[in-house]
């Protein structure tokens, strides 16, 4: 089904956030998002993995074969979709924390 077609086309990530991290950085929030556009054109994103990093240590991460955790609201409208994945992280700040902050954004096709 959809699920399985969305899991599947996913391989596992090695990612190395460590270079994000400054004296300044709090945390980092990372995701993995599926992005596709259903046969009516309406276009989705399908968040598979999400993270909190809280240290410079545990931003070397591996992400592991897409396993998605949240429900998709529109399986049908996947199957058939040409798949784009998309890695995102964003970089909360100790000091003036804003949520106009730059958040990063890459196509993680491996």
């Amino acid at each position: 089904g959809a699920i399985h077609q969305l899991t599947s086309s996913a391989e596992a990530l090695d990612l190395d956030l460590r270079s994000c991290w400054t004296w300044n950085t709090k945390q980092l929030f990372v995701s993995l998002a599926a992005s596709y556009v259903t046969p009516s054109n309406v276009a989705h994103d399908a968040f598979v993995y999400d993270r909190i990093v809280t240290s410079k240590t545990d931003a070397n991460l591996t992400i592991p074969r897409a396993r998605s955790k949240y429900k998709l609201r529109e399986p049908e409208g996947l199957l058939g979709a040409e798949i784009e994945w998309i890695l995102r992280w964003h970089q909360v700040r100790s000091i003036h924390w804003s949520p106009y902050d730059p958040v990063r954004v890459v196509n993680a096709i491996p």
